[in-house]
Order: C-alpha cells, then structure tokens, then sequence
C-alpha cells in the first residue's frame, strides 16, 4: 500500500496491477513481492512495439513439425502466438493422447544465447486446435504473456523450442 500523504496510487488493469507516481508519472508493475519499471517506448525506439515472427524451428521430438513464434512487447509483457503445424503424425497422436504430459518449451535468447525470461510451456492438452474451412484442425495455437521488461525484450535475438514427453524418435520416425 502506498503511504497515506505520497503522490502514489495503486491501480490495476487487464494486463496487471500497477504503482503509479502522480507527480513523477513513473509507472512500476507490481510483479509478486517485486516492482518492474515500465517505460513508454521512445518514438526513436519503437520497434519494441512491433510484433517479431522468429524463425520456424523443427523439434527433434517431434518430427514433421513446425513450430512458428510471434512475440510482441506492450506494458511491461512479453506477448506471444506460438503455433505447431501440421496437426497429424507425431503432434497428432500426442496431443490426442491426453494422459501425457507433453510440451513444447519456448525459451527467449539474447545474442549470446543466454536466457532471458523464464521458460514457457506449452503444454499440447491446453494447445487451441486451428480448424480450416473444411472443419479439419490443421495446427495447435498457444497464446499468453510473460513479465519482461522492455529492455530484456530488445535484447531478445532468438527463440528456441524444446520439448518433453513426447515418444523418443526411431528411424522410422
């Protein structure tokens, strides 16, 4: 809680709860115990607020897949789309299988390869099947957010996909 006579006031919203300075106009987001700056990008720097397609990668645990991922930064968050196409083979049987608990792991890299942010499954039971006119699902969507500070999502450079539970892969395969 803010002290009672200081220019701060609590406010949330749907992307979060916030701190904000009335005579500063410094905004913090209230992130568990900790309080994250949050910085309206510069004219100069807008890119953070276009949307990034990273490189498609194809899994080893799951073969014949394509996972695709779209990221975007706004108010102190990490968006993204990640999608797993074709839904049939490996991804098929998988995700159909709901007693596994398989996954793809999306993790951010910076140019060094370092992590940056947490892990994000995604766990294929909670994928969003993408039907096409025909009422076939073609692909597997996963949408969210992570907590990130705008200079942690400039210094991304890469994203990198792995996987848990699915079958280990045969030549066959």
């Amino acid at each position: 809680m803010p002290k009672e006579g200081t220019p701060d006031e609590i406010t949330g919203s749907a992307s979060g709860t916030y701190l904000l300075n009335k005579e500063t106009g410094e905004v913090q987001l209230i992130a568990g115990t900790r309080l994250l700056p949050v910085q309206a990008p510069s004219p100069a720097e807008g890119a953070a607020g276009n949307a990034k397609n990273w490189p498609a990668e194809n899994p080893i645990g799951a073969p014949g897949t394509t996972v695709t991922v779209r990221t975007k930064y706004r108010d102190g968050q990490m968006l993204y789309e990640v999608t797993a196409t074709p839904l049939d083979g490996v991804l098929k049987d998988v995700y159909e299988d709901r007693s596994r608990e398989a996954a793809f792991i999306l993790q951010m890299l910076d140019i060094d390869a370092f992590p940056v942010g947490e892990e994000i499954d995604l766990v294929l039971r909670r994928g969003t099947p993408v039907v096409n006119l025909e009422g076939v699902a073609t692909k597997l969507l996963w949408t969210g957010s992570a907590s990130m500070s705008e200079a942690s999502y400039r210094a991304l450079s890469s994203s990198q996909i792995g996987w848990r539970g699915f079958p280990r892969p045969t030549a066959a395969n």
